[in-house]
């Protein structure tokens, strides 16, 4: 019996599942609305007379300096749900904010004080998700079925479109790689490769993911695994498999559901999805010299680093 990759195809299966987290992310929508009719955005921009720079707006809508980064990533997904627009000045270089149809439906004269800094699950739970899921066995074991079907169609894509990332490779260490999934169909594929999960004994490893954890955070993990890594001539390489944010206008879904798990992990996780500028600038604080980029054909990109 054909597999669904085989049956319908690497391309159409991937963006059958890019429109599927879609659209389970879709509350983050509404939310997002909710923030900025909360916050008052459109009241301030209209208030200004004429499209405003986002420093500006920050500064009316008094947004603390260590909220900053994640109100720059709200205003990112409200430009893509054309809420607001945004405009480049030539002259100045600078991008400014602006009304549309949309925005001039929700103005409010409301505006928010203050802000948090913590992120806002740990803020409504009193503990951070990695904490609820070490307590939580019967949240552990569904998130953990999640993300195992998730590999599954991932690691087929990875090997089928991206398989010379593993030739002449000794060994391989999946970390944060929960039940084993994607570190046996590598090593069913390569049987050369020595392939070893590392993970926490709940399995959900605080180093699970990299978009889940700060800039600092990161470049931290990134420095350990350099560590246990050999040079790049002596065939030494992190492999992440990960969000790389590319707003493209053709292709709009794909786009907005990255900058929609953007939000995800702004609101449950310290961590959030980078561009490939922002990951640049990871490796090089990490101390390494050099990567490749590949996309896959869904949200994710295979990224090769070496030292």
């Amino acid at each position: 019996m054909a597999s669904f990759l085989e049956e319908f195809g690497a391309k159409e299966l991937w963006q059958a599942h890019a429109r599927i987290l879609n659209h389970a992310l879709s509350y983050t929508r509404s939310m997002c609305l909710k923030c900025a009719i909360e916050l008052g955005i459109a009241d301030v921009i209209h208030s200004h007379g004429k499209p405003i720079t986002l420093s500006q707006l920050e500064t009316e809508l008094r947004i603390p300096p260590a909220r900053s980064a994640c109100f720059r990533r709200l205003m990112r997904l409200l430009v893509r749900l054309e809420y607001f627009s945004q405009i480049s000045e030539s002259e100045s270089e600078k991008t400014l904010f602006g009304l549309t149809a949309m925005s001039a439906l929700i103005m409010k004269e409301k505006m928010a004080q203050g802000g948090r800094s913590r992120h806002p699950f740990e803020v409504a739970h009193g503990k951070d998700i990695f904490e609820v899921t070490k307590q939580n066995p019967e949240f552990n074991s569904l998130l953990q079925a999640g993300m195992a079907s998730d590999a599954r169609l991932v690691v087929q894509v990875l090997i089928r479109e991206c398989g010379d990332v593993f030739r002449g490779l000794r060994s391989l260490v999946d970390v944060g790689g929960g039940t084993g999934t994607m570190a046996m169909a590598i090593a069913e594929a390569y049987p050369q490769l020595k392939c070893t999960v590392f993970d926490l004994p709940h399995v959900v490893a605080p180093l699970w993911v990299l978009h889940d954890w700060s800039d600092a955070e990161c470049v931290r993990i990134l420095q350990r695994c350099k560590e246990a890594i050999p040079s790049k001539e002596e065939g030494g390489k992190v492999v992440i498999v990960e969000m790389v944010l590319n707003v493209d206008d053709s292709l709009p879904e794909l786009s907005e559901t990255q900058l929609l798990f953007d939000l995800h992990m702004m609101a449950n996780t310290s961590g959030k999805q980078r561009s490939e500028a922002e990951w640049g600038k990871l490796f090089k604080s990490a101390g390494f010299s050099d990567y490749t980029l590949k996309p896959l054909l869904d949200l994710r990109s295979v990224i090769e680093v070496y030292h």
